[in-house]
């Protein structure tokens, strides 16, 4: 396998491919850019260097995973390709409460309950997970563009006020209804199975209360201009 690697490589070489493994990926430089938190970079060299069936593209990516779950840097690898797979490793190992942790302590409540059940389903732990995330389908606005459209033209001036009152909350009434929903399944969660019960407790009521004070908000301001 390795010599067909390197034949291919060198007859149809790959754009950003060495023949030979670059040197940053040697335990001792690997860890040097590890304690320099240059996880982006690593994955990205990372995947372009090895294809997904070779051993070292495990090594890598799970001492990278590894890495980022004790400094708590998740938010690094958010919005990129390689959060899924983190997320996944995460859920496979049955590590996942600090990734939780965080994802409570920001507010990414729904992330936090597909988390609970990307584990759930991998391990085959709790069955009721497929009614949370079908329910998440159920609440979650469908995209239709002839919709929103016609909403522009017919409701305009409610609409704009209705995009005030979120952009200064921060939330709309869809997240509050998911809130709800996510919440009690993260804290069944937590009583059941997690391993760090008192720090996930303590940021779930910390996250009700701010919410309980958006939602408040949040109805009040819309009375106020008497959107409904």
């Amino acid at each position: 396998m390795e010599i067909t690697k390197r034949m291919q490589q060198l007859y149809f070489p790959l754009a950003g491919r060495s023949i030979r493994m670059p040197r940053m990926f040697e335990d001792e430089h690997l860890q040097r850019c590890l304690d320099e938190q240059k996880y982006l970079f690593i994955l990205n060299r990372m995947v372009v260097q090895f294809d997904p069936f070779e051993p070292k593209f495990h090594y890598i990516s799970s001492r990278v995973y590894q890495h980022i779950n004790e400094t708590k840097q998740f938010d690094v690898l958010r919005s990129t390709r390689h959060f899924g797979p983190m997320t996944f490793f995460f859920a496979w190992h049955r590590c996942i409460d600090d990734l939780l942790y965080d994802m409570v302590r920001r507010d990414y409540l729904q992330n936090a309950a597909e988390l609970i059940a990307l584990l759930y389903k991998l391990h085959d732990m709790e069955p009721n997970y497929k009614d949370i995330l079908k329910q998440i389908d159920e609440i979650k606005p469908k995209e239709d563009l002839a919709l929103k459209e016609l909403e522009k033209e017919l409701k305009r001036a409610s609409k704009d006020v209705k995009e005030d009152i979120q952009s200064t909350i921060g939330k709309t009434q869809v997240d509050f209804e998911l809130d709800d929903l996510c919440l009690p399944f993260i804290e069944d969660y937590i009583s059941k199975h997690a391993l760090k019960k008192v720090q996930l407790e303590v940021a779930t009521q910390t996250i009700k209360e701010i919410n309980g004070e958006k939602r408040q908000l949040f109805e009040g301001i819309s009375k106020a201009h008497g959107v409904a």
